[in-house]
This record gives structure tokens, sequence and C-alpha cells, in this order.
């Protein structure tokens, strides 16, 4: 094998790592919750537990040695979870309790999926929508 081959191999092995490392980053984000390795060399496509472990470790570090609210952590049972750092945890707490819904529009949407086909005549009553018809929901 030539010098110019061997360096296009490590640099496609890079490359694959840093791409392995960004999947396994976006789905602790987006999972909100810890992971598995299992889990995470499904995102990642890799069935090798110790390839997920070493991504797993890199991104701990990566994320220790970054300025940044967020953290990635090894919790016991060899899971990871990305989370905010107890510091910001407070200031930012309210944003993440509020519901998408409120509980009145919930409740409604609730009462017409369990009852389906409903009429708006028998749920105006319980919800006072802005609208009067004889239509199904």
């Amino acid at each position: 094998m030539t010098e110019s081959e061997q360096t296009s191999s490590e640099e496609i092995k890079a490359e694959k790592f840093t791409w392995q490392l960004a999947l396994l980053e976006a789905g602790l984000y987006v999972a909100g919750r810890p992971l598995d390795l299992k889990t995470l060399g499904n995102i990642t496509g890799t069935r090798s537990k110790k390839r997920v472990r070493k991504l797993a470790k890199t991104l701990v570090e990566n994320y220790k040695n970054r300025d940044t609210s967020l953290e990635v952590l090894e919790l016991e049972g060899e899971r990871f979870v990305m989370q905010l750092k107890p510091e910001y945890t407070t200031k930012v707490r309210k944003l993440s309790t509020r519901p998408l819904l409120s509980a009145g529009p919930l409740k409604t949407l609730s009462y017409i999926a369990f009852r389906q086909p409903i009429l708006c005549k028998i749920l105006f009553p319980l919800t006072k929508p802005m609208f009067q018809t004889d239509r199904f929901i």
C-alpha cells in the first residue's frame, strides 16, 4: 500500500468516526433520555460495543472540553445521556414544563378521539367552541 493510499484510508476512517460521533450526538439530543450501547450502536450503524463505547466516551470528553450549557454523561449500566448542566437548570426550567396544549384543548381532543364520530352540537355544551353546526368531527 502506497503512502497516499494509506493516508486516504486513514482519512476515510477519520471521516467515518466523525460521522458516527455526530450521529451519536444527534441521537442523545433527540432522545432526551439515557440510551444504552445497543441503541447507540443502532443509531451509529455499528454492532461493535467497543466502538460505540469509544465513540460515546469521546463525546463525553468533547463536551467536558466545550464551554457549553450541555453535558454528556456516562451513567451506570453503560448508558449515556445528554442533559443540561445543573447550573443552567433553574434558569430555564419553566420553559421545559410548558405543555404544547393547555388542559382545555387537550381534554376536548381526548373526548373527540374517544367518542368519535361526534356531532358538534353534542360537543358544544361541553367545550363552548366558536362554532355551532351539525357537522361530524
